[in-house]
């Protein structure tokens, strides 16, 4: 983990690069028996077919719960970042797995030495 840091250094072989902690199975196991349990809860109490809606997973730990958006709608997500250079891969972490339609960072505290390409996301542009 140590080494990580040198992946964050503006190297260009190390551009696109992203590291971000996965779940373990035992979570991803969970993840699934709650989006389940959440589609059926869905199904009994709601007449409009779950195709219409998107059903994720936030939060980590205790603290996680289902969410239930509907596809047609568009999906905003904002983050108090304070100081989003080091919480980077997170952020892509969350962004990849949420996929909201736009994303709005507040206290990114970057400076103008941070280069757009450093916040770039993989189907998202970077307004400053």
């Amino acid at each position: 983990m140590s080494n990580l840091c040198n992946l964050k250094q503006p190297v260009e072989k190390f551009w696109g690069i992203s590291i971000s902690h996965d779940l373990r199975p035992a979570e991803r196991e969970e993840r699934k028996k709650l989006v389940e349990a959440a589609k059926l809860d869905h199904a009994d109490s709601c007449d409009e077919s779950m195709e219409n809606y998107k059903f994720i997973v936030v939060g980590r730990g205790t603290t996680q719960k289902v969410v239930k958006i509907k596809k047609t709608e568009l999906f905003c997500l904002n983050v108090t970042a304070q100081s989003i250079i080091n919480k980077f891969d997170l952020l892509t972490a969350t962004v990849y797995d949420l996929k909201p339609d736009i994303l709005g960072i507040t206290e990114s505290w970057v400076n103008v030495n941070v280069l757009d390409s450093e916040l770039a996301l993989e189907g998202y542009q970077v307004f400053r």
